[in-house]
C-alpha cells in the first residue's frame, strides 16, 4: 500500500489490484483480481493498458509456505507468470518523462528505404524490425532516423490536452498531453526534454514537429516563440513568422501512443521495466556477507524457491519477448501500513504494552531492517534511470542487526520494560540461523543513499499504529 499511495502522491494514475477486498484507507481505484487467473489478468491489461507493472503479490509467511508448498508455488509463481505474459504482450513504458500523443499524430518514419508520414496509431501492432522514426540521436544531438524497439499503446486515465500551433501552413497544429516531452534548446545550446505544459511564454524553443515538416530541407525542428500574455485556454495568432500559439485543449481519457527508441533514454526516458519486488531470501543463508547481486542463489524453504523461479521468469521473458524489467531484492522492510502479524509491528505493540517479546530461533537470524521510505527512494531512482532496466538491486541500508538486537533496540527506543523470550526454530529448515545483509554498492551507483534511520522509522511506525488503533 505504501508504494501505491506514494505513486498517487507523486501525481501518477494508480490502480491497485489484489485478491483481497479493498483496504478501507486506500484512496485510489482498485480491482479485486485473482492474479492466478490468466483470463482475468489479460482482460485487465487489455482494458487498462498499464504503463508499468509493480508486482508485490505473494504468500510471504514462511511457515505457511513450509506447511503448504503447493499453494506457495501456485500463487507466487503462477501470478508472476501471468503478469509477465500480459505485460510482454501489450508493452510497458516509463512513468518518468511521459511522452504520449494521440493516435492521429503524424510521425516521420522510414520503412526499409521508403520515407513516409503516417499517423502514429497506424504503427500499432506491426513488426518493428525494419522501422525507424525521425528522432534525436543522443550521440550527436541531431535529428536522424532511429530504430524503433516497440510501439506502445496505453491508457492514461483522464489527462489535460494541449494544442500547439505553428507557422507551417494555416491552422496546422499538433495535440499532445501536457506531459508530452518536446525537445528544446537550453541556455547551453543543447537539446533537452521539456513537457508541453512547461513551455514558457516569451521564450524561443526548438521542438520536434511530431511529423510536420519545418520547411526547407525538411527540418524536423520548429522554431517557436510563445507570446507574452498567452494564457492556457487562449488562442492567439503571433506575428512572428515561425510561430503560432499554445492552449489547453480539453481532457482526454483514451488510448495514447509512444515509440520506444533504444539509446535515446536521455531524451525519452527509455523502455521501462516491469518491476518485480523480490526478496533477499533468494540468497538463503549466504556463505559470506555482505551479499552482492552476483552472489549465487541458495534458497532454503519453499518461499525462497518461489522467489528464485520468479527471477528466472523475468530473464526468460526478457530473452524471448524483449520484456524490460527491473528487480528489487529487499531485506526486512517495515513502516506505515505494515501487516500487524509481521515482526516489527508485533515487537512495537508488545513493547508499548510492556509484554514479553518471543524470538524464534532465539533471535539469531541477522537482517538489515529498514523503513519503507528508503525503499520508495530506491524505487524512484530505479524507475527514473534507464541503466536499471534488466538489472537486480539489493535494497537496504548496508547495516545489519540480529532479530534479538532489533527487538532490544525497539524496547530501548520506546522506553519499554518488555523482556525477550527465546523460542526454538519454527522448523528444521530454520535451525541454521539466516545471517544475511546486503551490499548496496550497486544501487548507490545510481545515486541511492538511505534517507530514514532505524530509530526514526520505528517512531514513525509506532505513531501510525497508534493513530490506527493498533496498539
Amino acid at each position: 500500500m505504501n508504494v501505491a499511495l506514494w505513486l498517487k502522491e507523486k501525481g501518477y494514475q494508480v490502480i491497485g489490484v489484489d485478491v483481497a477486498d479493498k483496504p478501507e484507507d486506500l484512496d485510489l481505484p482498485y480491482m479485486k483480481l485473482d492474479l492466478t487467473n490468466k483470463s482475468q489478468v489479460d482482460k485487465v491489461f487489455d482494458e487498462e493498458a498499464p504503463d508499468i507493472v509493480l508486482h508485490y503479490a505473494a504468500i510471504t509467511t514462511l511457515s505457511a509456505t513450509i506447511k503448504d508448498p503447493y499453494s506457495a508455488f501456485y500463487v507466487n509463481d503462477l501470478s508472476t507468470l501471468n503478469l509477465f505474459d500480459a505485460a510482454s504482450r501489450i508493452g510497458v513504458r516509463r512513468f518518468i518523462y511521459a511522452s504520449s500523443v494521440l493516435g492521429n499524430t503524424k510521425v516521420y518514419v522510414k520503412w526499409g528505404n521508403k520515407e513516409m508520414v503516417v499517423p502514429i496509431s497506424s504503427l500499432w501492432g506491426i513488426p518493428t524490425a525494419n522501422l525507424r522514426v525521425k528522432s534525436v540521436d543522443p550521440s550527436t544531438g541531431k535529428m536522424a532516423y532511429m530504430p524503433v524497439s516497440s510501439v506502445i499503446r496505453h491508457r492514461l486515465g483522464k489527462k489535460d490536452l494541449y494544442r500547439i500551433w505553428y507557422k507551417k501552413g494555416g491552422d496546422q497544429s499538433v495535440v499532445a498531453t501536457g506531459d508530452h516531452s518536446v525537445f528544446v534548446l537550453n541556455d547551453e545550446g543543447k537539446l533537452v526534454p521539456r513537457e508541453v505544459r512547461a513551455l514558457q511564454a516569451g521564450t524561443d524553443h526548438l521542438f520536434p514537429a511530431d511529423g510536420v515538416s519545418a520547411g526547407p530541407e525538411d527540418r524536423a525542428l520548429l522554431r517557436a516563440s510563445l507570446s507574452q500574455g498567452v494564457e492556457v485556454g487562449d488562442v492567439e495568432t503571433i506575428s512572428e513568422e515561425e510561430v503560432r500559439s499554445l492552449r489547453r485543449d480539453g481532457d482526454f481519457d483514451g488510448f495514447v501512443y509512444d515509440l520506444s527508441v533504444p539509446g535515446s533514454e536521455a531524451f525519452f526516458g527509455g523502455d521501462s521495466p516491469v518491476l518485480l519486488h523480490n526478496s533477499s531470501n533468494v540468497y538463503g543463508a549466504p556463505k559470506k556477507n555482505p551479499v552482492r547481486e552476483e552472489d549465487p542463489f541458495a534458497p532454503r524453504v519453499p518461499y525462497d524457491h518461489t522467489k528464485v523461479i520468479a527471477e528466472y521468469m523475468a530473464s526468460a521473458y526478457a530473452s524471448a519477448k524483449n520484456l524490460p524489467y527491473s528487480i528489487t531484492r529487499s531485506w526486512l522492510i517495515f513502516g506505515e501500513h505494515d501487516k500487524p502479524i509481521r515482526a516489527v509491528p508485533i515487537f512495537i505493540r508488545k513493547a508499548v504494552r510492556d509484554e514479553p517479546i518471543t524470538l524464534f530461533n532465539s533471535g539469531k537470524d541477522v537482517n538489515d531492517p529498514y523503513h519503507v521510505s528508503n525503499y520508495l527512494h530506491a524505487l524512484e531512482i530505479i524507475l527514473g534511470d534507464p541503466r536499471a532496466v534488466g538489472q537486480a538491486y539489493n535494497i537496504g541500508t548496508g547495516n545489519h542487526m540480529s532479530v534479538a538486537e532489533m527487538a532490544q533496540s525497539i524496547i530501548e527506543i520506546l522506553g519499554s520494560h518488555s523482556k525477550m523470550v527465546m523460542a526454538p526454530p519454527r522448523s528444521e529448515l530454520e535451525v541454521e540461523p539466516q545471517i544475511s545483509y546486503p551490499s548496496i554498492d550497486k544501487i548507490k551507483g545510481l545515486g541511492y543513499e538511505p534517507i530514514t534511520s532505524f530509530k526514526e522509522g520505528i517512531l514513525r511506525t509506532k505513531q501510525w499504529m497508534e493513530k490506527k488503533g493498533l496498539l
